[in-house]
Order: C-alpha cells, then sequence, then structure tokens
C-alpha cells in the first residue's frame, strides 16, 4: 500500500488524502484498518486532525507524538477487530489501560485520557474515510482520579532553586530562572527568542504558548541580569535546546546540586514552573493574576497552586 510521502507540516501531510477520490480514501483506510499498518493509519489519523480538529493545521507537536503514541498502543494492545469491534471492545480495551497487565503497570489516569483521546481520534478519522460506521469509544469514560490535583504540582523548594543557581553556568541559569521565574513550560523556553524579549520595558512575550496564545511576563530582575549576561546565538534563539536536552540538563543540575534522588522522581522542567506558581500565589493571593502569568486558560489548574502557598509573603515578582 502506497502512503503520503513525508511533508514539513500536518496540514501539507493532510492535502494529499483530502485530495483522494472517496473510493480510494475508503479502499486505503480498508486496508490499513484491516492489516493494522500503523504508518497509515496515524497518516489518516493526522490528517483528520488537522483538518477537523478544534486547533487544525496548529495542532502542536506534543499533542501530534500524544496520539501518535496513543495509535501505536492501541494497535499492539487492542485485540479485537478495527472495523468490526465487538460491543464491549472500547470498554475492555479502556479497562486494560487502567489495569496493571502482565507486560506493565497500571497507566496513570492522564495518560489514561491521552490513549483514549487517541483512539477516538482514530476511530473519527476511520468513519471520515468510510471504512467503518462503527464508534466504540463513545460511551466508556475511565475511572476518575482520585488524586487531589495540588497534589500533582510538585514544586522545587526556595532552598533547592537557590542550590541550582549556585552551580548553574550562564544557559543554565537563563532555562532555570525562565521556567521559575517567568513561569515558561518547557515547549515555550525552545521556543523563546531574543525578538521576544523588551528589556526596555521589562516585558517578555511568550508568542507560542500552550493552545497558541500569546501572553506577556514581567521580566525579574534577577532573569534580566541573567539575559544580558547570556551570549546572544545566531539563530535568534535564546536557549536552543530540544524538548529532551532540556530536560536532562535540568536533571543533571538537580544531580550535581545533590538534591536527593527521592526528590527529584516526578519531577522535571515543569516543576521549576511549579515554584513560579506556588510563589506568586504566596505573594499575591490573587488568582486571577496567576493565571494570567502562567498563561492558564482555566482558573482551576490555578487554585491547585493555592494548597501548597504560604500567604505570608508580600513580595512582586518584579524585585525576584
Amino acid at each position: 500500500m502506497t502512503l503520503v510521502p513525508y511533508a514539513a507540516t500536518p496540514l501539507a501531510r493532510a492535502m494529499p488524502l483530502t485530495a483522494l477520490p472517496e473510493d480510494e480514501l475508503r479502499r486505503r483506510a480498508v486496508t490499513w484498518a484491516r492489516d493494522r499498518e500503523f504508518d497509515g493509519l496515524w497518516q489518516l489519523t493526522e490528517a483528520y486532525l488537522t483538518v477537523y480538529g478544534p486547533n487544525g493545521g496548529q495542532v502542536s507537536a506534543h499533542t501530534l507524538r500524544d496520539y501518535k503514541r496513543g495509535v501505536r498502543v492501541l494497535l499492539d494492545e487492542g485485540q479485537f477487530d478495527l472495523l468490526r469491534p465487538g460491543r464491549d471492545a472500547g470498554a475492555l480495551y479502556l479497562r486494560s489501560l487502567e489495569n496493571e497487565t502482565a507486560s506493565r503497570r497500571a497507566l496513570r489516569p492522564s495518560t489514561v485520557q491521552n490513549r483514549l483521546a487517541a483512539a477516538k481520534w482514530l476511530y473519527r478519522a476511520l468513519r471520515w474515510a468510510g471504512a467503518t460506521t462503527a464508534d466504540p469509544f463513545e460511551h466508556p469514560r475511565p475511572v476518575k482520579d482520585t488524586v487531589d490535583p495540588s497534589d500533582k504540582r510538585d514544586a522545587y523548594t526556595q532552598d533547592e532553586l537557590e542550590r541550582l543557581l549556585q552551580i548553574a553556568g550562564p544557559r543554565d541559569r537563563v532555562i532555570i530562572l525562565l521556567c521559575a521565574y517567568a513561569g515558561l513550560r518547557n515547549s515555550e523556553v525552545r521556543a523563546l527568542r531574543w525578538d521576544d524579549i523588551d528589556f526596555a520595558r521589562q516585558q517578555l512575550t511568550v508568542q507560542r504558548g500552550k493552545g497558541r496564545k500569546p501572553r506577556s511576563v514581567t521580566l525579574a530582575l534577577t532573569l534580566t541580569r541573567a539575559l544580558r549576561a547570556l551570549p546572544r546565538r545566531p539563530d535568534g534563539l535564546v536557549i536552543g535546546l530540544s524538548s529532551y536536552g532540556l530536560r536532562k540538563r535540568v536533571r543533571k543540575l538537580a544531580v550535581i546540586a545533590e538534591i536527593p534522588e527521592k526528590a527529584l522522581r516526578g519531577r522535571g522542567v515543569h516543576a521549576l514552573r511549579h515554584y513560579a506558581g506556588v510563589r506568586l500565589i504566596e505573594e499575591t493571593n490573587d488568582l486571577d493574576l496567576v493565571a494570567q502569568f502562567l498563561g492558564h486558560a482555566n482558573i482551576q489548574t490555578t487554585r491547585t497552586y493555592t494548597k501548597r502557598a504560604d500567604k505570608r509573603q508580600k513580595k512582586s515578582v518584579g524585585v525576584w
């Protein structure tokens, strides 16, 4: 079966499939599903997600990676006929993700949600292509997550942050401060360009935030000094690392700073962003301000920081 040639963007990769006659698209989709051919089914899913998904051609690379992994897991672990799934096929697959099996432990609720979303998009794509009318994931619902969201917001402490900064070189220092003082996500640090920084106005603009929504962030004095001391790259990027490279550098610093292994479990670059959220809640007790600072679309996400916050401090972000 001939696959669609690789193109640079999701929209460019979707175009050849959308240009196919209906009977040819259906034939390919049926063949891919019958043979459980991952590459073809992923191309079909990505094309449908790009053309009909809520974010269209702007779907993030992170989302695509999650869904691509989810489609592969479904093909590996979903032991049912894709074109003619049984009545309980979707529910049984979902329960298998939630429970420990011989090959793996039970998945975290957030991972189960991602796997379920990927399965739903695959079947939307198959129905779009006319390969099936089945919708095995219409009714199954994942088990409710009983862990308090605030307990998932593990943040670096002030002492740990100071230990990281003490041993950090110029670039690592900027990475830490962009996350811990500007509240940037991993992807936002990697996308940040020098053109996004206005030293005169003491402001940083996140152009490519989550959901593609830009936001402005006050530059802390400590971060301003660190940025000014950082040599500029010819490509215009402030940091210029991959997602893995960024996580690896922060992890290496934490080990060198002798932060206990137990404290590092479940932490990554995002735990530095959590530090920013907790500290700003402590200093302002203003959920709307913190939501705007962190780029939260839902204020309920911001509320998860309040459990960890100590409201005794009264300083503002600008003098950090």
